[in-house]
């Protein structure tokens, strides 16, 4: 996940629960959390998948959409689970060898579709929560500090993964978390050095596991084109459905924005 500073939102949030609950009463925080930040780095191996509950929205033509081009919302079925794409199907090795600099483990997963927080009631709510449950933690003398490690990792990262700045709430996004390690990681080029990220399919329905060697056909129910001239709406649609089924992908229902076309 390469957006830090839009993650960095929940920190704001969990040191400001840490505050207000140390000046109630007395609380602290394990391997000192809350001093600079609530964890120091994030965790490099979580990745997010971004979308919109609303298919045709100005707001999210203007922002991510293409000038030049058409541009396409592509409508998934949330119910449908999304898997790892193992990025060499001949050498699928993925587990238990994939271990991190601690030599732990780490077990690649694929979240379910989640809605983000904008609220900042609800965000403050989560925080407070978290910070308590942090406390709890670090001082209930039962937890080890593989078991403390993990649970401030954990709590933190959810956080990030679900609060989101109040002002784009009319985006109404929804996400899914994966984590991912080598080798299932790929990279591209990016403005500062090489970025890593994985690539999501679709899964077979007798498939559990997390990461698969091979394509499946993703849970795509409808497409939405951008906003078009009304002339040129039936030949958008008839080429990207004859795109669909040459790529197995049928019945799959193919509009153009209702969002007037404007030069």
């Amino acid at each position: 996940m390469n957006d830090r500073e839009e993650r960095e939102l929940a920190d704001k949030y969990l040191l400001a629960a840490f505050a207000s609950e140390r000046e109630r009463k007395k609380i602290r925080l394990p391997y000192g959390l809350g001093a600079n930040g609530i964890w120091a780095e994030q965790e490099p191996r979580r990745f997010l998948l971004s979308a919109s509950r609303e298919g045709d929205a100005l707001t999210m033509w203007r922002g991510y959409a293409g000038i030049e081009t058409q541009s396409y919302a592509i409508g998934l079925n949330a119910s449908k689970a999304l898997r790892i794409l193992h990025p060499n199907a001949a050498h699928p090795k993925v587990w238990p060898d994939d271990v991190d600099e601690r030599g732990w483990t780490i077990e690649p997963k694929v979240s379910r579709w989640f809605p983000v927080v904008y609220s900042q009631a609800a965000s403050s709510q989560l925080a407070t929560t978290a910070v308590r449950y942090l406390h709890w933690l670090g001082n209930n003398g039962e937890s080890d500090a593989g078991e403390v490690f993990d649970g401030a990792l954990d709590v933190t990262e959810e956080m990030r993964d679900r609060i989101k700045h109040h002002g784009f709430e009319d985006e109404r996004e929804v996400r899914i978390m994966a984590v991912a390690n080598l080798p299932l990681l790929r990279l591209r080029p990016g403005r500062g050095g090489k970025v890593p990220y994985i690539v999501l399919t679709g899964a077979a329905k007798t498939v559990d596991s997390p990461v698969v060697p091979e394509p499946h056909v993703l849970p795509i129910e409808k497409i939405r084109i951008s906003p078009l001239p009304a002339g040129d709406r039936a030949h958008a649609k008839q080429s990207l459905e004859v795109q669909l089924a040459s790529c197995g992908y049928h019945g799959v229902e193919v509009l153009v924005s209702e969002i007037p076309f404007r030069v």
